[in-house]
């Protein structure tokens, strides 16, 4: 989860104050993610989710592929 969250965030040019802003949480908070000391909640990987564009299991590690599929099933 570290390395892919500062990674998605530098891909998009984006400080770890902005981040920050952008989520509603502290700048520390995002530093704290980044450098494992914390793990950011299910409703704050939501949020970089759709942010970043990726899927939330890329964000968790759980994938190598940003996008992941989506199988909807009735």
């Amino acid at each position: 989860m570290i390395s892919n969250i500062r990674g998605e965030r530098s891909r998009i040019d984006m400080t770890q104050d902005q981040l920050a802003e952008q989520l509603g949480v502290a700048s520390t908070t995002v530093r704290n993610w980044e450098n494992g000391t914390t793990k950011p909640s299910p409703n704050q990987l939501i949020a970089m989710s759709d942010l970043f564009g990726c899927s939330v299991d890329y964000l968790l590690e759980r994938s190598q592929e940003r996008v992941g599929t989506f199988s909807q099933t009735h």
